[in-house]
């Protein structure tokens, strides 16, 4: 594909820095919601279906967060118990044999690492809506601000619409009350689809036009304007082009990546 379409790399992959990527307009308003957070050291909340690039914004809130004022810490996928969980944040912390009572050495540690470091700790979740009741609980427990105004951890979760109703059970309350932020992820409109291939196909060093406007449509319609599904289909689109010696995309080829697509 990429020396068939003259380019210097595989577009629409998952693994481009995201210094090069633009932000949708919902995924830029959902960063900002989640940086709100960072001065009134509450909870923030960022919710989407998959796809919709929670995960970018959760980077893209790391990559700009100075490391000297923050610490981050990172939960890409919250399956497994509390204790495996508090356990792995521990490890996070430079402590690589934690004592039996992990979550008690976790908040120690975390309050040691702001004192002593200086730093203030941000744990960003990712798939948040895997985590078990009992983590939820003693995640905001560990919120709490401490008898001299020190907040030991600044709480940042992402995760998709169930997670929603989770928080919804009235023994969520005390943990609702943290919430200081709550942003629910929209896909791409019609007009950031077009302008998303574009881009990636830029980001590759594309010359020619190799999606027609009519094509960037049919991507559009498809998908919604989920940023992951774009990708799956403009890729399964060009390989059809590949495979049929063309190289220019109309809608008839990106209809025949979606039978690929569900073939697959």
């Amino acid at each position: 594909m990429i020396s068939y379409f003259r380019l210097q790399g595989y577009p629409f992959m998952k693994n481009i820095p995201v210094t090069k990527l633009r932000l949708s307009g919902s995924q830029m308003e959902g960063l900002m919601m989640m940086e709100r957070v960072l001065v009134s050291k509450e909870i923030g909340l960022l919710i989407g279906e998959s796809g919709t690039g929670k995960s970018l914004i959760l980077e893209s809130l790391a990559k700009k967060l100075p490391q000297n004022v923050y610490r981050i810490l990172h939960l890409p996928d919250p399956q497994g118990s509390a204790r495996y969980i508090w356990r792995h944040l521990v490890r996070q912390l430079g402590i690589d044999r934690p004592g039996p009572d992990a979550f008690r050495e976790l908040h120690r540690q975390l309050i040691l690492f702001h004192q002593e470091a200086g730093r203030q700790p941000v744990l960003l979740i990712d798939e948040a809506h895997h985590l078990r009741p009992e983590a939820i609980e003693q995640l905001r427990l560990l919120t709490n601000t401490t008898l001299d105004n020190l907040c030991p951890l600044i709480l940042i979760m992402a995760g998709q619409p169930e997670l929603s109703g989770h928080l919804q059970n009235p023994s969520y309350e005390a943990f609702n009350q943290r919430v200081g932020s709550r942003y629910r992820l929209l896909p791409m409109s019609e007009q950031e689809t077009h302008a998303y291939i574009d881009h990636h196909l830029q980001l590759v060093g594309a010359q020619e036009t190799i999606f027609t406007d009519e094509a960037k449509q049919a991507v559009f319609n498809c998908t919604r304007g989920i940023p992951r599904r774009v990708n799956q289909l403009c890729l399964a689109a060009m390989n059809c082009a590949c495979l049929r010696g063309l190289t220019t995309i109309g809608p008839d080829l990106v209809n025949q990546g979606i039978e690929e697509l569900i073939e697959v």
